[in-house]
Order: C-alpha cells, then sequence, then structure tokens
C-alpha cells in the first residue's frame, strides 16, 4: 500500500475543517467523521473504468448528488466539470444519468457548457459517505453537496464582488434527452421535468420530475433556447432532443462572500412529488443537519459488519467496497408511497413493504451483491424481492437489467430469478412467492413472451447429435445456471415434475462440452462445433467460460476427465493469466479449487488476487473493471470475509482465508438480529492460508458450509499461517454440493467396509415376494411374515451367481433386518444386482441405480435415509426390475465409506 497516498485519499479529502483551511479558509463542514463511514473513500473506482462516482448519496438513494464530467459521469483524470447531476447509476460501465444537471458561476450569464463548466484540482476536492466539496475555479466557488434518500443540496460559497448565478440546463444528459421542462413557480422555487434515455443506448425512454428551493429569494431569472437568453422568462422548455434549453437565477455581487443554498427534490411520478419529497426530508436550509442525518445512515449501513485489526489502509479498502454494495438498487417510491410502473401508471407501494426499488444490474449482481444484501439488509432485500414481482405484474415478465421504470433487456439469462431463489434460500418470504414462482416458471419455458430465452429456447437433436445451434455459449450456461436455481425452489415448493424439468434444462450444459478441445461450444445448424476462437461468449472468452458451470462443478470435473485433470486445467488458466478479476464471468473460478480437495489454491488465489486488484487508488477497484452497481465490490468484501457463494441459488457458501483478526457480521441489524463472528487472530497480510476451524465449537473440515448453519448467529474460528495445509478439507468426501452429485460425491477407488458379512459366497438373509406388495412395503413395521425368505445372491443360474430359490418374474420386492455395531462416519450402500434397483432404509428412499451390475458397487446413501440409521436393529429394503428371462440375482449391506489408499 502507498502510505502517502493513503493519508490523502482517507483522510485529507475527509470534509474536515481543516481540508477548508488548507485550501484557503472556504466553508467546509464542520462534523468530524468517524464510524465506519470515516474509513471510506468514494474516489476509489473512479479511474481506468471503475465508473463510480463520489458524490454525496443515502444509502440506496433515490438521488445521486455528484459532480458530472464526462458521458459516463465522473472520470478522476479529467480536470474540467459540467456540474452536479441529481441521477447517476455507479459503476454501469455505459453513458447514464446527467439529466437534470444544474451549476453555478460567476459573472454575466453564460449559457453554454463551454462557458458554465468549470476547472478544478484534486486538492481543492473531497468527499465522504453522504458529502462532496470542490473548489470551482475559475469561478472561485467552494461547492458542498449532500444528500437525503430523495433529495440532494448544495452549499455554494460565491466570491465578493461577483455576480452570483444558478444555471438549469434542462437539455443536457449523458445520455440524450428527449424534452423537458422548467417554471418558476414562486421566488424561491422551481419545478422542472426531464426525458431521458435509458443507459448503453437502449433507447427506451423515462422521466424525472425535480422541484428546486433556494436559500435566498430569485430576483433575476431567465430562460433560454438555441443559446438566445430571454431575461424575466419564467419557462423554459424542450421539445425535440436537438433542442438547448434552460433555465438560470442570478444575484447581484455584494462586498462580502454570499453562501446560497439549494435544495433539489425529484420524483419519478410528478413534480407534487418532488415538492412533497423535499418537504419530507429537507425542509429547512440547514445543510449540516441533513449531512449529518445521512453521516448517520451511513455509519447505521456500513457497521452491519463491523471489521476489527488490519491495518488502516485495509480496513479503508473493505470499508469503501461496502460502501459500493450499499448504494443500489435505489429506492423508487416518493415519500408518500407513490411510485411510477413499469406500465406507466402510477401505484403505491404494496402492503407489509417500505419501498420499491429500481435499478437492478441483474447479470451482475445475482453473484454476490445481491446474496450479501440477503444476509445483512433482508428487509431491504424482501422489499427488492417483492419490486421484481411487480415489474412482472407490470410488464409480463422479469426484465434482466431494468433502469428507473424501464426494462432494458441488457445482458443474458434469467439473473434475477436466481436473486429471488436466493432469497427463499435464506428463509426470507415476504414477497409474493406463488407469483414469483409463476414469472421465474414463464421465464424458462421455450416460446414465451418475452421470457428472454430468444434464440436459446431448447435444446434439439439432429441426427443424434444435441444442438444449441443459434445460441452463443454464454447465454446457454447463463440460461443453465437459473434452471437450476429455479429447480431447487420448485423442489422446496413441492413440484417435482417442474424441478424434474428444470434439471434436464439445467444440466444441458453438457452438450457444450467438446472433448476434442477441451471447451464449451455450441454447434453450427449442421452440427459442426463452432471455432472457440471466434466468439460465442458474452464479456468472456473460452477460457473465462469454461469454468462457468458453478451449478455443477462436478459434473464439469467429470467431463473434464477427473480431479487431477480438472486441477491441471485450472492451474493452467491462472498460470497463463487467462483469469480476469476485473469482470464477473469467472468470479466463482477461484473457488473451484474447494471442489477437487486442493483448497489452500483457493485461499491463494483469492487472497492475492483481492490484494493486487482492490486498493485505496482512484483506479484500485477491481483492477479497473466496471463496478457494475456494487457486484465488483460484494465479491471483495466476502472475500476478506472468508465465505463465498459459487453457486447462489443454493444455500451454500464456499471456504477461502478469512483476513481480518475479527469480524462481526450483523444479519440484519435491528432488535433481535443475529451475528456471525469470524475469529482468525493470527490474520495479516502474508497468513493467507487456513489451518483448520470451528464452527461454532465443532471442528470445520470441509471447504463449505450451510448457510442456515450462521443465520442464527454463531461463531467461526479459523488458524491461519504462512504456509499452505494440504491435509485441511482433503477429504474427497467432504466436496460441496454439485447439480448431478449432490454431496454424495464418490471419488474412484473408495472403499467399501461392509458392517454385517455380505459377499458372494455369505450373504444376508432376505424375506421376498414377487406378489406387487402394499405401498408401505418398504417400512419398517410392515408385517413381512407371509414372504418368501432366501440368502442374497438368489436368481436363475448364470455366470458367478449361485441360484438359491427360483426367480422368473419381472420385479422382486426384498426385505432384511441388519443389526449395525455402529452408524458409520460415512455410510453407503454396497449393492448386487442387474438393471433397476431402488433401495431403501428404514423406509426412507436411500437411492437407485437402471445400470448393468455384475458386482458389488457402491451407492451413496442420501441425506434423510442416512440420517435414519442408529445402532441395532435397521430395515434394508428394495425393489429390483428386470424383465424378461436371462439372469437374475440381488443382495445389498450398509457400509462404512473410507477414502482411496494414496
Amino acid at each position: 500500500m502507498n502510505t502517502d497516498r493513503f493519508w490523502i485519499s482517507c483522510f485529507f479529502r475527509l470534509p474536515l475543517l481543516l481540508v477548508c483551511t488548507l485550501a484557503g479558509g472556504l466553508h467546509g463542514a464542520d462534523i468530524p467523521i468517524a464510524g465506519p463511514a470515516g474509513k471510506v473513500d468514494p474516489f476509489v473506482g473512479t479511474d481506468r473504468s471503475g465508473n463510480t462516482n463520489p458524490g454525496a448519496q443515502a444509502p440506496f438513494g433515490m438521488v445521486q448528488m455528484s459532480p458530472d464530467n464526462s458521458e459516463e459521469g465522473y472520470r478522476y483524470p479529467l480536470q474540467t466539470m459540467r456540474g452536479f447531476t441529481l441521477n447517476l447509476m455507479s459503476g454501469p460501465g455505459c453513458p447514464n444519468g446527467g439529466s437534470p444537471l444544474f451549476t453555478v458561476t460567476t459573472g454575466d450569464v453564460a449559457v453554454d457548457s463551454a462557458h458554465y463548466s468549470y476547472s478544478y484540482d484534486h486538492h481543492t476536492e473531497s468527499a465522504s459517505p453522504g458529502y462532496y466539496r470542490v473548489l470551482m475555479q475559475p469561478f472561485g466557488i467552494n461547492a458542498e453537496l449532500t444528500a437525503s434518500t430523495r433529495c440532494g443540496m448544495g452549499r455554494f460559497t460565491f466570491p465578493a464582488g461577483k455576480q452570483a448565478n444558478v444555471v438549469v440546463p434542462i437539455s443536457f444528459g449523458n445520455v440524450p434527452t428527449y424534452d423537458g421542462w422548467v417554471k418558476l413557480v414562486d421566488n424561491r422555487t422551481l419545478t422542472g421535468k426531464t426525458t431521458q434515455e435509458t443507459f448503453c443506448g437502449t433507447h427506451r425512454r423515462f422521466s424525472i420530475y425535480f422541484a428546486m428551493k433556494f436559500s435566498q429569494p430569485i430576483g433575476e431569472h431567465g430562460a433560454w433556447l438555441h443559446g438566445k437568453i430571454a431575461a424575466g422568462a419564467d419557462h423554459a422548455g424542450q421539445t425535440a432532443q436537438s433542442d438547448d434549453a434552460g433555465f438560470y437565477v442570478s444575484y447581484p455581487a455584494t462586498a462580502s462572500p454570499i453562501t446560497l443554498t439549494v435544495r433539489v427534490g425529484i420524483s419519478y411520478v410528478d413534480a407534487d412529488g418532488a415538492l412533497k419529497n423535499l418537504e419530507a426530508e429537507m425542509p429547512e436550509d440547514k445543510f449540516d443537519k441533513y449531512h449529518a442525518r445521512t453521516l448517520a445512515d451511513w455509519n447505521k449501513e456500513l457497521g452491519l459488519i463491523e471489521i476489527r485489526g488490519g491495518t488502516a489502509g485495509h480496513q479503508c479498502v473493505f470499508y469503501t467496497a461496502l460502501y459500493h454494495a450499499l448504494l443500489f438498487p435505489s429506492v423508487f417510491d416518493d415519500s408518500d408511497g407513490r411510485c411510477m410502473g413499469y406500465d406507466g401508471v402510477v401505484r403505491a407501494v404494496p402492503r407489509g413493504h417500505q419501498h420499491i426499488y429500481a435499478n437492478f444490474s441483474g447479470w451482475d449482481i445475482y453473484r454476490s451483491e445481491f446474496p450479501l444484501l440477503t444476509l445483512i439488509e433482508p428487509v431491504r432485500a424482501q422489499d427488492m424481492a417483492q419490486s421484481i414481482v411487480a415489474m412482472y405484474q407490470q410488464l409480463g415478465y422479469i426484465d434482466r437489467w431494468p433502469q428507473a421504470n424501464q426494462p432494458t433487456g441488457v445482458m443474458n439469462g434469467n439473473p434475477l430469478s436466481i436473486c429471488l431463489v436466493n432469497l427463499w434460500n435464506a428463509g426470507l418470504r415476504n414477497f409474493d412467492v406463488p407469483t414469483a414462482y409463476e414469472a421465474m416458471m414463464k421465464a424458462s419455458v421455450p416460446a414465451s413472451t418475452n421470457a428472454h430465452l430468444g434464440p436459446y429456447e431448447s435444446l434439439e437433436n439432429r441426427g443424434g447429435v444435441w444442438l444449441n445451434a443459434d445460441s452463443n455459449t454464454s447465454t446457454a450456461l447463463e440460461y443453465d445456471l437459473s434452471f437450476a436455481a429455479l429447480g431447487h425452489l420448485a423442489t422446496s415448493l413441492n413440484k417435482p415434475d417442474d424441478a424434474n424439468f428444470l434439471f434436464g434444462r439445467a444440466l444441458e450444459y453438457r452438450t457444450l462440452f467438446n472433448p476434442e478441445t477441451g471447451y464449451l461450444q455450441t454447434r453450427t445448424a449442421e452440427g459442426q462445433w463452432t471455432d472457440p476462437d471466434q466468439g460465442g461468449y458474452c464479456e468472456g472468452n473460452k477460457w473465462i467460460y469454461l469454468w462457468f458451470v458453478p451449478e455443477d462443478v462436478q459434473g464439469l470435473v467429470d467431463l473434464m476427465g477427473g480431479s487431477d485433470a480438472f486441477e491441471k486445467k485450472l492451474d493452467e488458466f491462472f498460470d497463463q493469466k487467462h483469469y480476469d478479476p476485473t469482470n464477473e464471468p469467472d468470479l466463482q473460478a477461484p473457488y473451484l479449487y474447494d471442489y477437487i480437495n486442493r483448497p489452500w489454491k483457493t485461499q491463494k488465489i483469492v487472497a492475492t488476487t483481492a490484494d493486487e486488484v482492490f486498493t485505496d487508488e482512484p483506479g484500485g477497484l477491481a483492477g479497473g473493471g466496471n463496478d457494475d452497481l456494487g457486484e465488483m465490490s460484494a465479491w471483495y468484501v466476502f472475500s476478506q470475509l472468508g465465505f463465498y457463494p459459487v453457486d447462489p441459488g443454493i444455500p451454500y457458501f464456499e471456504v477461502c482465508t478469512p483476513r481480518f483478526p475479527e469480524a462481526l457480521v450483523h444479519l440484519g441489524g435491528g432488535a433481535g438480529a443475529h451475528t456471525f463472528r469470524i475469529d482468525a487472530p493470527d490474520a495479516a497480510a502474508a497468513n493467507i492460508y487456513i489451518q483448520n476451524a470451528a464452527l461454532n465449537g465443532r471442528n470445520l473440515t470441509k471447504p463449505w458450509f450451510d448457510e442456515k448453519e450462521i443465520l442464527g448467529g454463531t461463531n467461526w474460528t479459523v488458524t491461519v499461517s504462512a504456509r499452505p495445509n494440504p491435509d485441511w478439507a482433503a477429504s474427497p468426501f467432504d466436496r460441496p454440493y454439485s447439480l448431478s452429485t449432490g454431496f454424495d460425491y464418490l471419488p474412484p477407488g473408495v472403499i467399501a467396509v461392509p458392517l454385517v458379512p455380505a459377499t458372494a459366497g455369505s450373504s444376508l438373509k432376505w424375506r421376498y415376494t414377487t406378489e406387487r406388495p402394499a405401498a408401505h412395503w418398504m417400512q419398517p413395521n410392515f408385517a413381512d411374515a407371509n414372504w418368501a425368505e432366501a440368502p442374497g445372491g438368489f436368481g436363475t443360474a448364470d455366470e458367478g451367481v449361485k441360484p438359491r430359490t427360483p426367480w422368473d418374474t419381472d420385479d422382486i420386492w426384498m426385505r432384511t433386518e441388519i443389526d449395525l455395531p455402529k452408524v458409520p462416519a460415512r455410510a453407503g450402500i454396497s449393492v448386487y444386482h442387474d438393471q433397476s434397483v431402488e433401495v431403501y432404509v428404514n423406509g426412507i428412499r436411500a437411492g437407485e441405480d437402471d445400470q448393468f451390475v455384475h458386482a458389488y458397487t457402491v451407492m451413496p446413501l442420501r441425506g434423510a435415509a442416512r440420517d435414519s440409521l442408529r445402532p441395532g436393529r435397521n430395515i434394508l429394503a428394495m425393489h429390483v426390475h428386470h424383465p424378461g428371462p436371462g439372469r437374475h440375482f440381488a443382495d445389498a449391506v450398509v457400509v462404512e465409506l473410507q477414502p482411496p489408499e494414496k
């Protein structure tokens, strides 16, 4: 860390009286910055392509009161500013917002941007949460900004002897504006409207209304159109995109400096809503009061995660990342509860909710930010979920990346479905789940209107080859992940048919794997593989998307030839610098070593990458990548806490190394909230490897944990050092969940130790019948006294099987009682059968197999069946189906699974 830079970024910029004194005695905020807000540097991310802004904003605020110097908002290297805007998203990477914009000048009124723009120097510029200050040159104006949820406020100190002007160019925007107006309401008030385009050239339109109140009565004023000033005019209007229009207010020069405050409320409903927002949130000309209030709000929000220990620079980077993660999605309703719908109809916030939210950077935030908000902002997250449901009700579908009340369709997949499932998995249900499920299913069915499936639609079998011929690879993979997430929700809602359909679609990624190249690719309509070096990947390439199967990592491991082959390819990915930590598609890649029992490699890559690409420099956010409304910053927050949701559609976190000696994650704040405490006493820059860990006093020997294990509040204690420990979490039985295996991964060469005798020559005694029994035949209390009895392995004569009793029917039902000396730590079933078999333990379905098996093979026990085992008497049952003549045989035994010998 650059120590000099740290003092500049984290202290000099704070709006203390000292800063303003150094700047030449200008008026500054006299509230010291205490608490975590004092550790935030809003300038981080304003250089390179971070695309954040240093302006004043409340947590999740509707208003972003920010300086504006480029189409994307604010760029740190630029030295000329155009003014102050009220809507500017944080890090979308595209031109956005910029209207309404206003600025202040001195001297004669000038209405072209070349004359009302100003220059500035970073040494006379400062920012902290809820506050921004700059010395505007050549005007010599000290400008300060603060904000509440729906309002912004500027305090401007004009030099003596100069006319003071407020200029409102309503036709200006970082994106095209189409119409607008501003009018004088009374001698202290203006109201207005601007209509602008959505971001990234998506050509949708939405309107913002504003109300502007001045601390001093308005004297001289006027309007302009195409550079022609109409002094004294009470109204200005833009009627076409080409119009250059605006309004100005002027105050005469005085012998002493003039201080003017300008309060601005906005609304997406109407001008009356903007006025009401001002009255509700900023009714007085008291800048310091509102700054202090917003600062307190920031300390409350940032205090949801308490970091203790570590260097000042490390804490600065962490809290700056958390700050960026708490800016969006933003509140969209007015103070009276009204909000503008996606269909243009004004509605009220739904009963039982506090807000409607907008600006969902869906393709980005489902990965890290929404899971983070689910943990620490559950009330807001549930309001956000209901906002997504309302979008469906008003549009007929869930958009991927809506801005304000307009869909944009930006990016691919069904990302907000994953957000909704993530919320459900955390036990948060205060949203319309049936309607949400209806919306998500509609988006998953081919040919649904506006389902966004587009060319992906469904697989097509041509000559035995399954094609996604019209889809690019990354689009297919994004949809597959959303199908898996929704499949898990369908399972929770007891909708097995939907779940089977969705899981089947999710596993279609396997048709994209080209064994010749080792990459995920699509095919042409003729069935030929597309060239992976010629595109087909959204914001990535064949290397980056090779790892984008977070729903079924073990399935990908198997496709690639097993753990050793997977590790070799993953090593190559990182060693040859294919990994791109500046963008979303491979954010989960460092955590994949957890899935092949090499968690120390995950620990190294996550820690070193985070340290390299997140710094306290203006360009130090995600290596200079777009923050995408908090997503990249949220990845950093998780990486420092020590856990991460590789697959956000399931309630599990994969483990990396906690980087602070102590962290307290307050799960929701408020009365009755639980706290997840993370202790890593030896955490330091060099100590990036886990030696051992305990979760709530129990040894944690696996590189993942269940979300429910922390939601009630618990302690996670981790011993770390500078040396890797390959023996921690090294058991292949402890791999994280994957869709194709669940938690039941069986490594090649697994050792199965029978707990009761069972071999081809020494079998259990089974009671059996070839007549279909009652439905509860597998239950422990079922009466089977009238069934026949025989040793296992019975059936017709065949190689290796000694016939013991005749079995010439297609089906046989079998039961036996086993006396277990102990409950094995890792239990399985060793099954000897041919064709289809279903196995039950103590009445619970344990597994099935439809393969031809000519020897004892191991079947893992599923969770509920495994949990039903007890020392002593247990009931094992099987249904074997083998139609037609030929070999008929079956046997089974409970075994203890042990890892293969090294």
